[in-house]
């Protein structure tokens, strides 16, 4: 679940001068114009994805940490004391509602994807009417596996994307020796 924010705007005078600040009145000001958070990237991670099109199915989504944008100025306090001087309008993203995960599921790494767990994976997919494939030469997991999977977990109103420990003992694994 995304973090959702409101983008608010206030105004500053900035100093442009190149004056002491004891000369002029100006005080430097750090703003955060968007906090830290989160965000979700879509990366290859799939190291043992032998598909015919990796860029389509040998990604994962990965939550990554998102540090705060600061942006520092240069405020005066009394503008009538120089000419050199503007008005900046700054935009900040203020968090309303923190993002994150609503259940956390236990997934299978890459190196637990055997060739024997993806062989059994077709298997009851085909059995559950999900794949209809001809068994390929490779016992990678492939789009067409990636796909019936998809479409089983959709099937099934389960979390879709990943072998999750859920889909697999629905799939009539067992979880474990994985």
């Amino acid at each position: 679940m995304p973090a959702e924010y409101e983008v608010e705007e206030e105004e500053y005078i900035v100093y442009t001068g190149e004056k002491s600040a004891e000369a002029v009145g100006f005080e430097r000001v750090s703003i955060e114009v968007s906090p830290e958070g989160t965000q979700w990237v879509k990366k290859a991670t799939m190291s043992n994805c032998n598909s015919p099109n990796p860029e389509k199915d040998c990604l994962v989504w990965c939550l990554e940490e998102v540090p705060s944008e600061k942006v520092e100025l240069k405020v005066l306090k009394d503008p009538s004391q120089t000419s050199d001087y503007k008005v900046v309008k700054i935009q900040k993203k203020i968090l309303t509602s923190k993002g994150g995960f609503s259940v956390w599921r236990e997934v299978l790494c890459n190196a637990a994807i055997t060739s024997d767990l993806v062989r059994q994976v077709r298997k009851s997919l085909r059995t559950y009417g999900y794949y209809n494939q001809n068994d390929p030469s490779h016992l990678a997991m492939d789009g067409a596996t990636k796909d019936a999977l998809i479409a089983f977990q959709k099937g099934n109103q389960i979390p879709f994307g990943n072998l999750d420990k859920e889909t697999i003992t629905m799939l009539g694994i067992n979880f474990d020796q994985y």
